[in-house]
């Protein structure tokens, strides 16, 4: 059991939320934290490096959209892109992501377990944050946590620091 840090009421070890006030659960084990991203102010913090668009790959398998790991190259290919979740697993974690960025140092660069969505919905991709603790921009301008945008070919999103191309085959 855990306590509410607001309320002081016990709750179950891995609730997100507390029961009786809805106050943010923290857990102080390490291993469940997004690390914070030592950025001075967070209001002031801008991404002041350039935005590059590089050609998409030729190759997209069988999939209509993909992302591409920017400090890397690698393309992940999503061949079902109704929605899906990006974030990092951790064991023991009750509820995983569709795409682990884990292999990708997703915990050093502060993207959180579950940090975003990503939904086709009536011929468009929308973009959610889904609260995450670093924040996510679309090319370098910082969204709302829980607020719908569209994202194109070849935008460029930031999770934390951790930069993501999105792909879509015309």
């Amino acid at each position: 059991m855990i306590k509410c840090p607001n309320c002081q009421a016990s709750e179950f070890s891995g609730a997100l939320f507390c029961s009786k006030c809805g106050a943010q659960l923290q857990f102080f084990d390490a291993e469940f934290l997004t690390s914070n991203i030592d950025t001075g102010s967070h209001d002031s913090f801008v991404d002041s490096s350039p935005i590059v668009f590089p050609p998409p790959p030729e190759d997209y398998a069988d999939a209509n959209f993909a992302l591409r790991i920017m400090a890397t190259g690698n393309v992940i290919h999503i061949n079902d892109p109704d929605e899906i979740t990006l974030g990092r697993k951790m064991k023991e974690q009750p509820i995983i992501p569709d795409v682990d960025l884990s292999p990708y140092h997703a915990y050093e660069k502060g993207v959180s377990r579950l940090h975003l969505s990503i939904r086709f919905t009536q011929g468009q991709f929308i973009l959610k944050d889904l609260g995450s603790v670093n924040g996510t921009r679309i090319n370098g301008k910082k969204v709302a946590a829980n607020s719908d945008y569209t994202i194109h070919h070849c935008d460029i999103i930031t999770l934390g620091k951790m930069k993501i191309q999105i792909l879509i085959r015309e």
